[in-house]
């Protein structure tokens, strides 16, 4: 790496170091710059994914869930001060679980939606507006 100072004497009166990288250095071992360096290897899962969409003129929300690993699922929809406003239980289809919620009687702000399996716990934040 080369470093080039600077002195600013009369103005300043310091020296300053000007850092220019050299982007052909190897990676230090232990460096959190590492990643930058080198090619991370992770396995890809089929987790649980959970899609909520909030329909504005039919007060309903369009629940999907996918790659799950239990054979009963259920919902429950919290409002912003924990409290449970909604509790339901379906089976799933290979995997899937798929529900709209009526939210007529929903008041507006933010709710979270959770599916539950015995193996598995995934959360959504929607906003009913």
């Amino acid at each position: 790496m080369n470093n080039h100072s600077h002195n600013f004497t009369g103005y300043f009166n310091t020296t300053c170091v000007v850092s220019i990288p050299d982007y052909e250095m190897p990676a230090i071992s232990g460096s959190p710059c590492d990643t930058l360096t080198s090619i991370a290897t992770y396995i890809v899962t089929n987790s649980a994914k959970l899609f909520v969409y909030y329909q504005t003129d039919w007060k309903k929300l369009f629940l999907n869930a996918e790659h799950l690993q239990g054979k009963q699922a259920t919902l429950k929809i919290y409002d912003s001060m924990g409290k449970l406003v909604n509790n339901a239980e379906s089976k799933t289809t290979s995997g899937y679980f798929t529900m709209d919620v009526n939210c007529n009687g929903f008041a507006k702000g933010m709710y979270v939606v959770s599916v539950e399996t015995a193996k598995e716990k995934i959360q959504q934040k929607v906003i009913l507006y």
